[in-house]
């Protein structure tokens, strides 16, 4: 037989649970059905979550490639441009050797009437050059 005082603590026991299950909520056998739910929608969403990250990086990936494609094509056309470059100041070099080995060979002749020509030359390009200098100063004026 129970005394009074153990029929009261297990009043009290039972009451607390009634008040736990009442603002808890109860272990139910629906609630593990209902956990499952929950978690296979949290599942869900996380691999459409997941879905959304891979279709963004796979954008970024893309946009990263489509500009590494034109960054290679301008670069190709820039080398062309150096490669042409390289080729007309080869040309300009070789033809101004020729200019200086033709003026050597002239000065080593020794002819004066082609020395008073090319003394009369940059005399009148330097005349040039000073009359145009003084045409534009007084123009700023």
């Amino acid at each position: 037989m129970l005394s009074s005082s153990s029929k009261m603590s297990l009043r009290d026991a039972t009451g607390a649970r009634a008040a736990r299950s009442a603002l808890f909520g109860a272990r139910r056998e629906g609630d593990d059905e209902a956990q499952r739910a929950f978690a296979s929608r949290n599942l869900d969403m996380q691999v459409q979550q997941n879905d959304a990250e891979i279709q963004a990086i796979a954008s970024k990936v893309s946009t990263v490639k489509h500009i590494s494609i034109e960054m290679r094509s301008i670069l190709g056309q820039q080398l062309d441009d150096i490669e042409d470059l390289d080729g007309s100041m080869t040309s300009a070099n070789s033809m101004l050797g020729r200019t200086m080995n033709r003026l050597s060979d002239m000065i080593a002749t020794g002819g004066s009437r082609n020395i008073c020509y090319l003394a009369l030359f940059m005399v009148a390009i330097f005349f040039v050059l000073y009359s145009l200098f003084q045409y534009f100063r007084a123009s700023e004026a």
